[in-house]
């Protein structure tokens, strides 16, 4: 782990036994990996997850959608969400968790894989798994600052100088001097939240689908504009040859 971490180091060796450098770990069920920063492994806990969210949906098909939901989110979401807050993982960690539990609405409510299901799950009473990890990682934190563990409380005291504690009350607009806000405070800024950011992101996909909407009809009116132009011509010229051809038999004829 760190800079060298690709560097080949020779095995250490005790006695007679040789003891090989290791890629990876697993340390009270979370698998650690090497690479330049302590880096977790994702995909055991995605394929966990979905081998339960699976078997849950496939044997439940006849039962109603919230109360498939509720078993999944009891014995399948926790494999998604185990460890969350006392560890650090990336954004694209984050959103391949946030797709596999995106799936699950889209499978259970038979959705397709480009709609979105935010607004579903803000009219079902659920966070996205977004707002879920913030929320979570909250409540840790001020478990940890009213610990009388010494050791946890300088961890919390160092996170929470750190530019990424100081981003997480940037969004919820949280005095970061304040560690002291009630769970139930948390959790009704987190959703407060979470709705005005799913509602101004439907706004903004509603006014991309209205402008797309009326340049389609603006290119359809144009073509058949064009069309009708072009079709009216083509009758005048029509009548008008038909004119000339009358004056001009009429002049024969005479």
């Amino acid at each position: 782990m760190g800079p060298m971490h690709h560097c080949e180091i020779k095995n250490r060796t005790r006695g007679d036994n040789e003891i090989e450098w290791a890629t990876g770990l697993q340390y009270l069920g979370v698998h650690f990996t090497s690479a330049k920063m302590l880096t977790v492994l994702m995909s055991m806990q995605t394929h966990k997850f979905y081998a339960a969210s699976n078997s849950i949906l496939h044997n439940s098909i006849y039962v109603l959608e919230m109360s498939r939901l509720h078993l999944v989110e009891a014995y399948a979401l926790p494999l998604l969400t185990y460890a969350y807050e006392a560890v650090n993982m990336s954004a694209a960690q984050v959103h391949v968790l946030s797709v596999c539990w995106n799936n699950v609405y889209r499978g259970l409510f038979i959705m397709h894989q480009w709609e979105s299901v935010k607004m579903l799950q803000l009219l079902s009473g659920r966070l996205t798994l977004f707002c879920m990890f913030d929320i979570r990682k909250l409540c840790f934190l001020k478990k940890v600052y009213t610990s009388s563990n010494i050791i946890l409380l300088a961890c919390g005291q160092n996170f929470c100088t750190s530019m990424k504690y100081k981003a997480l009350c940037r969004d919820y607009d949280i005095d970061s001097s304040q560690r002291f806000v009630s769970y139930q405070c948390l959790r009704k800024l987190v959703y407060d939240k979470c709705q005005i950011v799913v509602h101004a992101s439907l706004r903004q996909a509603y006014g991309l689908l209205i402008v797309l909407a009326f340049g389609i009809y603006l290119c359809l009116y144009v073509c058949l504009s064009s069309i009708v132009f072009h079709v009216s011509t083509f009758v005048v010229n029509k009548h008008l040859l038909i004119y000339a051809t009358f004056i001009e038999f009429f002049r024969c004829s005479m």
